[in-house]
């Protein structure tokens, strides 16, 4: 399909690349990063999809406000075709978005969020390569405490599709846990450069997500076994 409009839009210069190999999320994330040409860059789910409108209005916000990061709302639906919109944006105090994004108040989801290509590069922001759970949460906690420079759009401009049963959740293993207790530690040794983030509140809060995300994670595990 991806050809097929490519062929037919010429002047959108769609760039095509290919894994030989199935590198994992974040090295392929990372080699996409790697590529990138233009001034913003943006992630998208393959079974999502968003309104025509949506990356114009985020990159004229960004236009007219030199952000390093500019999120807006969503609409999330399921196989029901019940939609609800949902509030996933960020406090322009980069301390209460940490903040937020450990006690699960504020989403982290990539795909609202347009980024600054220069600030991502000058700041040598990488996707962790081995984790498939919680992966979003640690990328985007390393572009706030940063200092990245966050602005809003209150619109609803994305779809998001919430399966019932992913295949991450019904196939929950010891090693998934593992990864979880990884993404905190390397939040930890985030906090010990960026000292500044490294409050008590922040510090409890990251505590008790990961005790969260252990428990609600073998849960899931007990239940699928049953």
């Amino acid at each position: 399909m991806i050809n097929k409009i490519s062929a037919r839009y010429p002047e959108l210069s769609i760039e095509i690349y290919k894994n030989q190999n199935n590198l994992g999320i974040g090295e392929t994330r990372n080699k996409l990063l790697s590529y990138v040409k233009g001034e913003y860059f943006i992630f998208c789910d393959a079974d999502d999809f968003i309104k025509p409108e949506m990356y114009k209005e985020l990159y004229e916000k960004a236009i007219q406000t030199n952000a390093d990061l500019i999120c807006c709302n969503a609409f999330v639906y399921n196989s029901d075709e019940n939609i609800q919109e949902t509030d996933l944006l960020l406090p322009k105090d980069n301390i209460k978005a940490v903040e937020g994004f450990l006690n699960d108040s504020i989403g982290t989801y990539l795909w609202t969020k347009l980024f600054k290509s220069k600030f991502i590069k000058d700041n040598d922001i990488k996707f962790e390569t081995g984790i498939n759970i919680q992966e979003d949460l640690l990328f985007c906690f390393r572009v706030i405490v940063r200092d990245a420079v966050i602005e809003n759009l209150t619109l609803p401009l994305y779809f998001y599709y919430r399966a019932e049963n992913c295949s991450i959740t019904s196939k929950i293993t010891k090693k998934h846990i593992q990864q979880m207790q990884n993404v905190c530690r390397l939040i930890e040794s985030e906090l010990k450069l960026y000292t500044r983030y490294n409050t008590n509140q922040v510090r409890n809060n990251l505590r008790r997500k990961e005790n969260q995300l252990i428990l609600s994670y073998v849960k899931r595990l007990v239940l699928f076994q049953k």
